[in-house]
């Protein structure tokens, strides 16, 4: 039954932050965008391993960093790497290795781009953990981007390099 608890809390909280970015989308004038984001999170790949990872027993949220690439379940790590290769929101989408085996990053179309800031703008709210900008601020140098991609993002959530 402990399970049940998990995926009643997880299904929950996806339904909270699906609303606030669409919302947010909504205000980007990009709804559709805000109707369609993060449905994979419902398929079978992503749902169990999600809610398994983030909820205890209790149904009560895991204390997490939001650094899920240092998790050492194989599961969710998996679930991670299916979300991002299907959903064109998250930059990791639009990197390619060159020959080399350096990642390029690809210029990110607008759309993506404006749904990528509605995601961190309705993540910091449904987790209550700060705004985008601070979220953005702290991690903006873990971010393989391509440099109009980042001068978007950035106008966007109103980074400013002087200021911060």
């Amino acid at each position: 039954m402990s399970d049940w608890n998990k995926y009643k809390a997880h299904f929950s909280y996806t339904m909270e932050h699906k609303w606030y970015v669409f919302i947010e989308c909504c205000k980007f004038g990009i709804p559709w965008r805000g109707l369609v984001h993060d449905l994979s999170k419902f398929t079978r790949k992503e749902f169990i391993p999600y809610a398994l990872f983030f909820f205890d027993e209790d149904g009560k949220k895991r204390d997490t960093t939001s650094h899920y690439t240092t998790s050492n379940d194989d599961d969710f790590k998996l679930a991670w790497f299916w979300h991002q290769a299907r959903n064109k929101h998250h930059w990791q989408f639009w990197i390619t290795p060159n020959e080399a085996g350096q990642l390029v990053p690809m210029e990110i179309p607008h759309k993506y781009v404006w749904e990528m800031c509605a995601d961190m703008i309705g993540a910091s709210k449904a987790k209550r953990t700060g705004t985008a900008l601070e979220w953005y601020s702290k991690n903006r140098l873990g971010m393989t981007l391509h440099p109009e991609t980042r001068k978007l993002l950035e106008q966007i959530l109103g980074y400013n390099r002087d200021t911060i």
